[in-house]
């Protein structure tokens, strides 16, 4: 007797995903035993708080009105600290950033954390925790619709909001819907594991020029930790975070008009990762009052790349606000 062609079909991919799973093991025989050999050799470099049950890890420096920095996808508090930005607020602000959840040295217990608008739930109750009142908001790329999330629902503890290069509107951009393909349902942990470590690492210096084009990598970003941005458990995050992205976005753009606080929106005009046209200049139409600058020339890590820029913004930011940097 012939065997239904679906089981046939799943006999198949049985096997394929067993061959997958031995291909995976070639790259990360022990995924647990090689993410801690990775952490160990990039220790974390702020402290360690638990909220709502998820361990957090967090830096700051300085004095003064408090900043927040929130990194984009894949990012983690070194992308901060690798960049020329982060002294410069430092001598004018308090500065704060934290790994976001499943990212850097921050735990990811439970999916519910992906999305801008979870994560800027819990953000507030981090920054509650920290006794951090009404602080300026940093949000770059993702991080820029987790910004947006959070003055929506905050906005009496929000000073104010800086939107660098971010995400704000649905898009149904290719790259998206690749980047997420490690959150997919069965063929995700196959790819997360083995795939896209494989070739990210074999790609990471073309990954990192696309980031900053059509301007040059700064030599100061060899200091970024790599090895813990290509661990399968933040491929992971990341990609469920791309694949909630669009979701959140389409719900919080619905609000843009009804935001209350000062936002400031600066971004590179020849940004190859977050097309200007579809979010920043879209963003500016939709909030109120929102100052609005475009960098000719400029790519998507403009904090790296243009640091004086962003900390002009960050002034009239501050000056909107009715506040002064501290001397």
């Amino acid at each position: 007797m012939t065997d239904h062609p679906f089981d046939a079909w799943k006999a198949a991919a049985g096997e394929g995903a067993r061959k997958m799973t031995e291909f995976a093991r070639t790259f990360w025989p022990d995924e647990e035993a090689e993410a801690r050999r990775i952490e160990a050799a990039h220790p974390p470099c702020g402290r360690v708080m638990e909220v709502d049950g998820v361990r957090l890890h967090w830096i700051e420096s300085g004095a003064g009105q408090p900043v927040v920095f929130v990194h984009g996808a894949g990012g983690m508090v070194e992308d901060l600290l690798t960049s020329r930005f982060a002294p410069l607020v430092g001598a004018r602000h308090r500065l704060i950033a934290i790994d976001r959840p499943g990212y850097g040295h921050s735990d990811r217990p439970r999916a519910e954390l992906a999305g801008p608008e979870a994560q800027a739930r819990l953000l507030h109750q981090a920054l509650a925790q920290l006794g951090i009142e009404r602080p300026i908001l940093i949000g770059h790329s993702w991080g820029g619709a987790l910004v947006l999330a959070y003055a929506q629902e905050f906005p009496a503890d929000t000073a104010g909001v800086l939107v660098l290069a971010g995400w704000s509107h649905p898009t149904h951009a290719a790259t998206l819907w690749v980047a997420g393909l490690p959150a997919a349902p069965l063929i995700g942990g196959l790819i997360s594991q083995a795939l896209v470590p494989a070739l990210a690492a074999g790609w990471a210096g073309d990954i990192v020029a696309q980031l900053f084009a059509p301007e040059p990598v700064p030599d100061s970003f060899a200091d970024f930790p790599i090895e813990l941005a290509l661990r399968p458990s933040q491929l992971r995050a990341n990609a469920e975070d791309l694949a909630a992205l669009n979701a959140d976005v389409a719900r919080l753009r619905t609000r843009y008009k009804q935001i209350a606080v000062p936002v400031e929106i600066l971004t590179g005009g020849a940004d190859k990762i977050v097309d200007p046209a579809a979010h920043a200049f879209r963003l500016a139409r939709a909030v109120p009052n929102a100052g609005f600058q475009v960098l000719p020339g400029v790519g998507h890590m403009l904090h790296h790349t243009q640091p004086e820029a962003v900390c002009a913004a960050l002034e009239r930011l501050v000056a909107r606000i009715g506040g002064s940097p501290s001397e």
